[in-house]
C-alpha cells in the first residue's frame, strides 16, 4: 500500500524544492513615471504575486548595471536598484 505513494511524494517534494530554489524574488517588472516626479514600481514577489510601490526619483539608486551590450544583444539591460524610501499600496511608509 505504501509502495507507490512514497515515490510520488518524493517526486512532488523534489519538484517543489526545485521551483522554490530557482525562484527569483523581488524582481521589478515595470516602472512608470508619474506626473509629480515619482515612480510607480511593480515588484514581482513570485511568478504569480506582485505588489506596487510609489517612490520619489531621488530615492532610487542603481547599484550595479547588468547588460548584454558588449555581445550585441538589444534591449537586454538590467540593473540592481536600491529604493531607500517608498510607500506601499496600503499607504505605509518604509525606509
Amino acid at each position: 500500500m505504501v509502495g507507490p505513494t512514497i515515490p510520488l511524494f518524493a517526486l512532488a517534494a523534489t519538484t517543489f524544492y526545485g521551483m522554490r530554489s530557482f525562484n527569483e524574488a523581488e524582481f521589478v517588472s515595470s516602472i512608470e513615471s508619474l506626473e509629480n516626479g515619482e515612480l510607480k514600481i511593480t515588484v514581482q514577489k513570485s511568478p504569480f504575486v506582485s505588489y506596487t510601490i510609489t517612490t520619489n526619483i531621488k530615492n532610487v539608486q542603481s547599484v550595479c548595471s547588468l547588460g548584454e551590450d558588449d555581445i550585441g544583444a538589444d534591449d537586454c539591460e538590467g540593473n540592481i536598484i536600491n529604493v531607500s524610501h517608498f510607500v506601499d499600496a496600503a499607504g505605509d511608509h518604509h525606509n
